[in-house]
């Protein structure tokens, strides 16, 4: 009979504890995840709420350093090497942690042991990295705290932590047009050799696009075509080659990309014809 009001109780207490665990949570877990240029950048951490309460100076003193979030330390993961306000940071995880001060700048610490509670351990020794970073005033309030990942371009773009009437800047940059030209570089060495002219276009293109490394475009997009004419690939060739101000050779790969696009039975041209045909009025034009 002992035995079974002590399993009745130990049931009890599971259920009780099962149902607890289903309570709202004053500071839920959050995370946050974006992909700048081909840098994967998440961020994990428990956002507490204001809740009528001084946050700065008051709940989160300055000068002590602060787990930037609630319960577990904050975690930053980035999958490649970054620099964070111009200082590099190598690709990894990493405990996220804060000293506001009552000024304009506050510290952020990357500490390299990611299995925190709170700063209660916090080891400086442990910093891959400690910077200033920027910190403004708002006049909308936070009320829960939260992290967002926003873009200036491809290669750069910043962290914001915003709660209550403060917003922290974090400013990161990545290695991104050689990250993508080593992507190009290995992709090219897996790829069968039929694949290859439409590897090397892809590249072109992103060049292109980026704006970064005309050269290297340049030399990509003549490897395609040499491997396998196209209008896609003669298309990319005559931007670059007109971006590079070489209007004449534009002009010439654009209309081979129009002979070979109209001889084609591909139904994507015609969605690329209109601007060949006005690209080549333009470069015309041009004296």
């Amino acid at each position: 009979m002992k035995r079974l009001l002590l399993l009745t109780a130990a049931i009890v207490f599971a259920v009780g504890l099962t149902q607890a665990q289903q309570l709202p949570q004053k500071s839920p877990h959050s995370s946050v995840s974006y992909v700048l240029g081909v840098t994967d950048i998440t961020i994990t951490y428990s956002a507490p709420a204001v809740r009528d309460r001084d946050i700065w100076g008051s709940l989160v003193p300055y000068n002590e350093v602060w787990r930037a979030g609630a319960n577990e330390a904050t975690v930053m993961t980035f999958s490649t090497d970054v620099t964070i306000e111009g200082e590099p940071l190598a690709a990894g995880s990493y405990a996220f942690f804060l000293t506001p001060k009552d000024a304009d700048k506050w510290t952020a610490h990357f500490n390299t042991v990611t299995d925190q509670w709170g700063a209660y351990n916090y080891d400086a020794s442990k910093d891959a990295l400690s910077v200033d970073v920027e910190v403004k005033g708002s006049s909308v309030t936070e009320e829960r705290l939260n992290y967002s990942i926003n873009e200036f371009s491809p290669e750069s773009g910043y962290i914001r932590l915003a709660w209550e009437k403060k917003r922290v800047y974090i400013r990161v940059r990545a290695n991104t047009t050689e990250l993508a030209i080593a992507n190009v570089e290995k992709a090219l060495q897996e790829a069968k050799e039929e694949n290859k002219a439409q590897v090397y276009a892809q590249g072109a293109q992103y060049l292109l696009e980026a704006d970064e490394d005309l050269d290297k475009a340049m030399e990509w997009a003549k490897e395609s075509v040499g491997m396998n004419e196209s209008y896609y690939n003669y298309w990319i060739l005559a931007q670059i080659q007109a971006k590079s101000g070489d209007a004449t050779a534009a002009i010439a790969s654009a209309e081979k990309s129009m002979e070979l696009g109209s001889a084609s039975n591909d139904q994507y041209f015609g969605e690329f014809k209109e601007s060949i045909a006005k690209a080549i009025d333009e470069w015309k034009d041009k004296p």
